[in-house]
């Protein structure tokens, strides 16, 4: 990444702060939302593949 790409996404980072961390949350919603349904559709039940999405996809706050 150059000096110049680096420099403005700290900028934006510092100034949309909240923006960016729901648009992380999003993110991270989505992609366990994806690997739940996955699971529920090879005959999971919703509240365990859930869980289990969770589980496999580690701590969400540790990626934030």
């Amino acid at each position: 990444m150059s000096f110049l790409s680096d420099f403005t996404e700290r900028l934006r980072a510092l100034f949309f702060r909240g923006r960016a961390e729901r648009d992380l949350a999003d993110e991270l919603r989505f992609h366990v939302e994806r690997e739940a349904a996955e699971r529920m559709r090879k005959g999971t039940a919703p509240e365990t593949a859930r869980r289990e999405a969770l589980l496999a996809f580690g701590g969400m706050e540790q990626y934030k």
